[in-house]
């Protein structure tokens, strides 16, 4: 392949990255549109409903460790260590550090200000096995869960731990969410837009940052 030809794969790879990076901000301000307008609510109510079906206690304690797990107080020991590891010993990933604090930080600003401005209440449809704060839109948990998980990914998308990597990316942050619709904490539009604003916010960080990664 002449140079010519690379280029153009590039231009055409760099277009449709682009194209879908929208597609993914649009799918936010539509999902926040619907809870604002509240007509998302009873098909959010339905799923629940269906989902609740399942409980058991064993699906229970998976659900309350996952919850203990996702939270932003486990993510800051992660990003801690992982800071620690960087900086004493691989010195050469300060790269990707700074890539992955970048979009950490950037989702707990972004999660918590949606939470703020939009203020929808939590669900009260069954009594709910944790406790949490904060509004219910987005799903932090489930935010937290992606960012990490497009960090991962993005990281590895190069390497030979390109695939292992987004099959424990995605499994992680699906579990995540759907775990916060079984305790009944979150609604599915509160999950699938953690989900969203994760990936399309890491992913615009990783564009911004892709010279140097």
């Amino acid at each position: 392949m002449d140079s010519r030809d690379l280029n153009h794969v590039k231009k055409t790879h760099g277009t449709l990255s682009l194209c879908l990076l929208i597609l993914q901000w649009l799918v936010m301000i539509l999902i926040s549109c619907g809870v604002l307008t509240q007509n998302v609510l009873d098909v959010d109510q339905s799923i629940m409903g269906s989902v609740h079906q399942f409980i058991h206690p064993f699906f229970d304690r998976v659900a309350i460790g996952l919850s203990y797990l996702g939270g932003l107080p486990a993510c800051v020991i992660l990003l801690a260590l992982f800071t620690s590891y960087s900086v004493f010993i691989k010195s050469s990933w300060r790269t990707e550090l700074t890539f992955l604090w970048v979009s950490m930080i950037g989702s707990v600003v972004l999660g918590w200000s949606l939470k703020l401005l939009i203020n929808r209440p939590r669900p009260e449809l069954w009594p709910r096995l944790v406790q949490d704060y904060g509004a219910s839109f987005p799903s932090g948990h489930s935010l937290y869960a992606a960012t990490l998980a497009t960090v991962l990914i993005w990281v590895c998308w190069k390497t030979v731990w390109r695939w292992p990597c987004v099959i424990v990316g995605v499994v992680w942050f699906v579990l995540m969410g759907m775990s916060r619709i079984y305790l009944g904490v979150h609604y599915p539009t509160d999950v699938v837009a953690g989900w969203v604003l994760g990936i399309a916010w890491v992913t615009a960080v990783y564009r911004w940052m892709c010279r140097s990664i």
